[in-house]
């Protein structure tokens, strides 16, 4: 679980720093950076996972354009993250071996620059990473969303602070330290950063090296859900398929069969769910062909028809893949989610809101509860939406609503347009803006979200 972004130096990005619940909307125009956010947390995910070159070509536009640029002329050198996280308590390696972390409140560093290599091409090279805990003094994240007395999701560790990955020089070579338990342990492997094409992390594959690799797993579990229906109706093969839903939708024939003969009760919830949704139906299962070797979803409908996946409406398999996830006991990490409204029919908008709310951890529910963490963000230019998460109950204990603008700066005599996401919490069903901001700032932000929510009636 992300509980606070920073970001300087990627796309729309200068200083940027902004504060995660378990259930984000960001709201607003097209153009404003929304989806640069997304970008980050999309590019942190894979250099968890590949070297930075491979990771940088999967982004949209090559790198140099990832690169904030100030003018046609100026362009930075440098990208800086940092992310501070929320893990699970335990961690598996894929060898089946697992342990139990010291601190679950991690806070991760990293830059990248560019600069010519020894042949004098230039080329991607991190310069800076670092893996630290978070204290649980003044953990104002957690005081908020977990609460401050409940225990279960921090281990009762001292605040003496250790780090797990830390970069510094040794004589006159600058390295970065990858430690097993902290500064106090002797067993460590180091790294010469000056030409260091992959982070530290992504090297971290066993629980040798557990809370760096508990901070990787949780990183590679970052996913932006593009649901392709193409994906979503296809039939899985019994053998090759995924027993979980890819980001596309890929699997989710083979994922509802597992759900189906691991727990019949989680899936009776999803056909009541979308019986609910969809009124049409009457019932949805999911079987073997055995001539065809592949899973095949059907769906019952109430003047006794029987359709396949195959011939779904976009906006019934958006609903299935939301309501599978939901009930998928493996299900768990961070899914960014770009305008979840399309397809979707406004009348149901309520209830894709809700749907949504219960794909995401909600500590208050259940505050002793051991379950595997969930986040959604999503962006989305509907007013409608905000409109309908904002009169949800107790919102501000578990949620949070965003609006991202685009403002002007001057950097060295030039005028160039930069991110800006602001929060705007919500006080017996009024909006206000978060109260640490200028006046002036305020002021603006308030008529640009007024303008913006008066685009539809709720």
């Amino acid at each position: 679980m992300i509980t606070k972004l920073e970001i300087s130096g990627f796309k729309s990005f200068s200083n940027f720093s902004v504060d995660l619940a378990p259930f984000v909307v960001v709201a607003g125009l097209n153009g404003a950076g929304k989806s640069n956010l997304f970008d980050a947390i999309s590019l942190l995910s894979d250099l968890a996972k590949m070297n930075i070159r491979e990771a940088f070509s999967k982004q949209r536009g090559s790198a140099i354009e990832l690169f904030t640029h100030y003018d046609k002329d100026q362009t930075a050198t440098e990208m800086e993250f940092a992310v501070e996280m929320l893990l699970d308590k335990t961690i598996r390696d894929a060898w089946g071996s697992e342990t139990k972390l010291d601190y679950t409140r991690l806070r991760y560093e990293l830059k990248i620059e560019r600069r010519p290599d020894k042949h004098g091409i230039e080329r991607l090279f991190v310069k800076h990473e670092a893996l630290v805990p978070i204290p649980s003094t003044n953990d104002q994240w957690y005081n908020t969303y977990v609460g401050p007395y409940n225990k279960c999701w921090r281990p009762n560790k001292s605040n003496n602070l250790e780090f797990f990955i830390a970069t510094g020089f040794r004589g006159n070579k600058e390295e970065i330290v990858i430690l097993q338990k902290g500064m106090n342990d002797d067993t460590h492997r180091e790294q010469n950063i000056e030409y260091l094409e992959s982070t530290m992390l992504s090297g971290a594959s066993d629980i040798q090296y557990a809370h760096a690799f508990a901070a990787r797993e949780a990183m590679r579990n970052w996913n932006l859900l593009h649901l392709n229906p193409e994906e979503l109706s296809k039939p899985s093969a019994s053998l090759q398929s995924s027993d979980q839903m890819g980001p596309d939708g890929a699997g989710l024939a083979s994922t509802l069969y597992r759900i189906k003969q691991e727990s019949p009760v989680a899936f009776n919830d999803i056909s009541i769910e979308l019986m609910s949704l969809v009124p049409d139906i009457s019932m949805i299962d999911v079987k073997l062909d055995p001539n065809e070797d592949n899973y095949i979803i059907s769906l019952d409908m109430e003047d006794g028809r029987t359709f396949s996946s195959k011939v779904f409406s976009e906006g019934t398999l958006r609903m299935l893949a939301l309501l599978t996830l939901k009930h998928d006991e493996k299900h768990q990490g961070v899914l960014c989610f770009e305008e979840p409204e399309n397809g979707v029919n406004p009348r149901r908008i309520a209830q894709l809101s809700s749907l949504l709310r219960d794909l995401s951890t909600i500590f208050q529910d259940d505050p002793d509860a051991d379950f595997p963490l969930r986040q959604v963000l999503i962006n989305t230019h509907s007013p409608l939406l905000v409109g309908e998460v904002k009169k949800m109950k107790n919102f501000d204990q578990w949620g949070m609503l965003l609006f991202a603008r685009q403002v002007t700066q001057v950097k060295k005599g030039h005028k160039w347009k930069h991110t800006l996401i602001t929060p705007v919490s919500s006080e017996q069903g009024n909006l206000f803006w978060e109260r640490n901001m200028t006046q002036g700032l305020q002021s603006v932000n308030r008529e640009e979200f007024r303008h913006y929510l008066e685009t539809a009636k709720f």
